[in-house]
């Protein structure tokens, strides 16, 4: 895991991240604290990259595939940072050299066993809470509980919209070229299940390759942000993705439009966190969001029910006019409650978050890096005195990008001596 932010004001963006990365296997897991979050885009231009969530792509280490992407770059530039990201996911896209045919293959394995395993994880949960519930299951039971959640989780995905850069005979294409694949995994997964799961099963993992869901997540996930300035952007600008991998010529990617930003004569400021964004979250709004999820949902359940126990204990009422006077008293409740909400978060965003904004937009380069590099600290040392996993920590890596002075580190960290390695540096523009 890792915790990363971008702060925006007109003169620059600072970026920081920690360099924490978790290792999993089947034995266990290992945190290393010396990872690399940050990098350059481009050698020459005001451009930068942050990654977050899996540290690969397709087996590919972000860092290679990132330094490779630079190398081809080299000097040429774009107008804007739209076109970078444009630029970078059409390398991903096309590159032949870092994604080889094995490389896909493996990938539509592991991306079917995860989807595989996730299904098969909530069917273990239904049985378990339905043994608890009667004691004993029959086969029938059981193979009933099995096509209803196989039968729930396909509906989520057909009702899922396909990626917009997807062309319309992708799942068609994919079900020509892997569907043995997917058979295989799926015998593994799911000895015993009908047709009909098993068809429904199929079209699971196909549809998992090319289309997405709000309501499922999967591990394989990375986050890539890109931030800066193009040729064109006078005040610098955030484009964020997640990225998970290609087939069939197909990258399968998502823009987070409501983490990229842009700065502007009106927007003139900006924080935004990546990864474990708890604590940034909490300085930026004033209460943590768990705590802020909970009262509002208490709330939402309170006032709604209200009128409905009001009611209820009014005796002069009969039957027939409490349920008159429930349906009438059912939207004003949900009205005021969704009022008080709004007025709820509008006192967070007048009394905390805009009052920061006020300082983010003036602060000077060096003053916008240390902000970035406390709220990253702030996560670290959250983390390192509770008894949650220290999945945050090691040195934080800290960069200035403005559009006179291009891409700054601030903070960098090395796994070498500076001074033995000046061959390094010597070749780095060469």
């Amino acid at each position: 895991m890792t915790a990363e932010v971008a702060i925006m004001n007109k003169q620059a963006i600072a970026l920081a991240a920690d360099s924490a990365v978790t290792i999993r296997d089947d034995k266990g897991q290992k945190i290393f604290t010396s990872a690399s979050k940050i990098f350059t885009l481009s050698k020459y231009h005001p451009v930068g990259v942050m990654v977050y969530g899996n540290a690969d792509i397709m087996g590919v280490p972000w860092e290679t595939v990132i330094k490779a992407y630079r190398s081809q770059l080299d000097e040429k530039e774009f107008a804007t940072i739209d076109k970078y990201a444009q630029d970078f996911i059409s390398y991903l896209t096309d590159e032949t050299l870092l994604f080889s045919e094995i490389e896909e293959e493996q990938y539509v394995i592991n991306q079917v066993c995860g989807c595989f395993r996730l299904v098969l994880n909530k069917i273990l949960h239904k049985l378990s809470r339905e043994l608890d519930l009667e004691g004993k299951l029959t086969e029938t039971q059981v193979n009933k509980i099995i096509d209803q959640t196989v039968r729930d989780n396909h509906d989520i995905w057909e009702n899922s919209d396909l990626l917009p850069h997807a062309p319309p005979d992708l799942i068609d294409n994919l079900r020509t070229k892997y569907e043995e694949i997917i058979q295989e995994v799926k015998e593994h997964f799911y000895a015993n299940v009908s047709d009909v799961a098993s068809d429904h099963l199929t079209e699971i993992a196909l549809n998992h390759l090319v289309k997405d869901s709000e309501r499922v997540s999967y591990p394989l996930t990375s986050g890539v942000v890109i931030a800066g300035f193009g040729t064109n952007d006078v005040f610098p600008v955030l484009k964020a993705f997640l990225i998970e991998g290609r087939v069939c010529g197909f990258m399968k990617y998502k823009h987070q439009e409501e983490k990229s930003d842009e700065i502007d004569i009106e927007n003139d400021a900006s924080i935004t966190p990546f990864g474990q964004d708890d604590m940034i979250n909490t300085f930026i709004t004033g209460v943590h969001p768990n705590y802020l999820l909970t009262l509002v949902n208490d709330l939402r359940e309170l006032l709604t029910s209200y009128p409905e126990v009001l009611v209820d204990s009014i005796d002069k009422f009969s039957p027939r006019e409490k349920d008159e006077w429930k349906l009438k008293l059912a939207p004003i409740s949900e009205e005021m409650c969704s009022e008080y909400i709004a007025r709820l978060r509008d006192h967070n965003t007048a009394f905390s978050t805009d009052s920061i904004l006020r300082v983010v937009r003036v602060l000077p380069k060096d003053e916008l890096a240390a902000m970035a590099e406390s709220l990253i600290n702030l996560t670290s040392f959250k983390r390192r005195v509770s008894m949650e996993e220290e999945t945050v920590g090691g040195p934080i890596d800290v960069a200035v990008i403005s559009k006179g002075d291009g891409f700054i580190w601030i903070k960098r960290k090395h796994y070498f001596e500076r001074d033995l390695n000046q061959q390094f540096f010597a070749n780095y523009y060469r």
